[in-house]
């Protein structure tokens, strides 16, 4: 009888679980690892466009590497991009990009999920914000303390 009752009250947390719709824990077990399609599962909010806008300029030959070098083994740039499934890649230099390719049906105007990258672009455009308003701190001194 006792376990007939544990299992009604796993059973009613689980269904209490996976009905919470915001409960990060029940996301979790529902959806489990990120993926290529987090735009369409997860909350999100929409941010209008502003009144100006900014184009980067395109490098007329990029500097893309020809090589990755991972764990002591070199591996061919966009083949790498490849074989772990990469559907866009971007490399911005000095404000300029310097390569820009998509993968299977992705394009400029497809939507798919920043992950970390967001971090390194958010610090970026904080410390060049910093350096424009007269900010005198070292860059490195920056990056090191606020950990960009």
């Amino acid at each position: 009888m006792k376990r007939l009752n544990a299992l009604k009250l796993i059973t009613l947390a689980l269904i209490a679980l996976f009905t919470q719709n915001s409960c990060k824990v029940g996301r979790f077990v529902v959806y489990n690892y990120a993926d290529i399609d987090d735009h369409k599962k997860f909350p999100a909010r929409n941010i209008e466009t502003g009144t100006t806008k900014f184009i980067f300029p395109v490098a007329e030959t990029g500097k893309e590497p020809k090589e990755l070098h991972l764990k002591d083994k070199s591996h061919p740039f966009e083949q790498y991009l490849e074989d772990n499934k990469t559907v866009a890649f971007l490399i911005i230099k000095n404000d300029t990009v310097q390569y820009e390719k998509y993968w299977d049906k992705y394009d400029a105007s497809s939507t798919v999920p920043s992950f970390s990258m967001a971090k390194s672009i958010t610090g970026h455009v904080l410390l060049r914000h910093q350096s424009a308003e007269g900010n005198q701190e070292n860059e490195a001194e920056i990056r090191t303390r606020r950990k960009v």
